[in-house]
């Protein structure tokens, strides 16, 4: 696996930065379980540990990123087709609203554990209208926690190994 990932991240070249936040995005836009934790773990297993917090970093605006498009899209500003999910939306925003942690919570626990799945809550957060910057912030801040836990843990069995 060493061999495959040698374009440069030794050095955290361009490369390295590039695609990380690349897998990111496209993991962040299309639901497919846990592609950006398997790849976060290939690259940390392969990576020195000096590398790791700025990949899962680059990794979190890149998946953010696509995870604002979801959360635009709901508010309206980009035209994707949601009407035949219309009547779940709403009343997934009747529960959301009345939820007694708010949602600063709902969105950190999404963000971070993906209950709900986070892309939902993007949604949600934007048919809301929810601010984007505070939407931007907590999202931001669940994702790089968890994504900078799944690199560690490589780091961890590296120095026992």
């Amino acid at each position: 696996m060493g061999d495959l990932l040698d374009f440069e991240i030794h050095e955290g070249g361009i490369t390295l930065w590039a695609t990380s936040f690349v897998a990111g995005f496209i993991a962040g836009l299309v639901p497919a379980g846990l592609t950006t934790e398997l790849y976060l773990t290939a690259v940390s297993s392969a990576a020195p540990a000096s590398t790791s917090l700025a990949v899962a970093a680059l990794t979190t605006v890149g998946h953010i990123g696509a995870k604002v498009v979801w959360y635009l899209a709901a508010r309206g500003v980009l035209r994707v087709p949601l009407s035949r999910y219309q009547h779940r939306l709403e009343a997934a925003r009747q529960r959301l609203t009345g939820w007694r942690y708010g949602t600063d919570a709902f969105v950190l626990l999404s963000s971070f554990a993906s209950i709900p799945p986070h892309n939902l809550t993007c949604i949600l957060a934007g048919l809301l209208k929810w601010p984007y910057t505070r939407f931007f912030a907590i999202s931001f801040a669940g994702r790089f926690t968890r994504f900078a836990l799944v690199v560690v843990f490589p780091q961890i069995a590296k120095s026992l190994m």
